[in-house]
């Protein structure tokens, strides 16, 4: 309870489970809001640690043990004092008298589950969702704020080392399948998109999704998707849809 008011869902996770798309990630990411992400980082493991030993108790899973395996700062080198900081975690869970009990301990299990912890992103519109009926609440990027981060990320991505983004394409055109948003809720998502894009340093305007080089790096595996989701659309149409949306918004 008390890591809730902090961590906010996002990414393919949310994606998956909060708008059922076919598309999910091995990583689980959240964003973190704290005033101290020292401290934060100091207490994260005890208490993830104790969360997931209630809850194999209560779920039925006497004979496994589930914990927090490795909890590494990133970047080293910049550690505290970077602008852009994240936590990478990794879980593991294994049957009481086994091998793979002494690899967990010994932080050398191979097949683990991945959180991504992010710190100094922004989250302007927060929304929650319930895994099941009587399941705590957890904290999430709203729609908004999804749509907004993901075209920033697009934006972004001729000025991070040619960083592919072909799973933000996917599910922004994902979301405006399933969504007509009206003309406030088009001003929210710009709000947003513009402080994101303030945040990260990058100017944004009407026309800055058609720049060639977004489009391109775009596409980079874009056939790889059809590995997750089985049938793929047609990338062109996909990004011009986004494209479109975009240049919709009430610039």
């Amino acid at each position: 309870p008390h890591l809730h008011d902090g961590l906010y869902l996002k990414g393919g996770t949310l994606m998956s489970i909060g708008y059922e798309s076919p598309r999910s990630t091995v990583d689980i990411d959240f964003t973190v809001i704290t005033k101290d992400h020292e401290k934060f980082t100091d207490i994260f493991e005890k208490s993830l640690n104790g969360a997931l030993r209630r809850s194999t108790a209560k779920l039925g899973y006497i004979d496994y043990i589930c914990r927090v395996q490795k909890v590494e700062k990133k970047p080293k080198n910049r550690w505290p004092n970077g602008s852009k900081l994240s936590l990478k975690v990794t879980v593991g869970m294994v049957k009481r008298g086994t091998k793979q009990e002494q690899q967990l301990l010994e932080k050398r299990l191979p097949n683990v589950l991945s959180l991504d912890l992010s710190f100094f992103e922004t989250v302007n519109e927060p929304d929650e969702i319930r895994l099941r009926k009587n399941d705590g609440a957890i904290q999430t990027y709203s729609i908004y704020d999804m749509v907004a981060e993901k075209c920033r990320a697009l934006l972004q991505a001729p000025t991070r080392h040619g960083r592919s983004r072909r799973q933000d394409v996917y599910d922004i055109n994902w979301i405006l399948e399933q969504t007509n948003f009206t003309s406030d809720e088009l001003s929210k998502v710009l709000d947003i998109l513009k402080s994101k894009s303030q945040t990260h340093g990058i100017d944004v305007d009407r026309n800055s999704m058609q720049n060639p080089e977004v489009r391109k790096l775009a596409q980079v595996g874009w056939s790889s998707i059809e590995q997750e989701i089985g049938e793929l659309p047609d990338f062109n149409e996909t990004f011009d849809a986004v494209v479109k949306f975009y240049t919709s918004l009430p610039w």
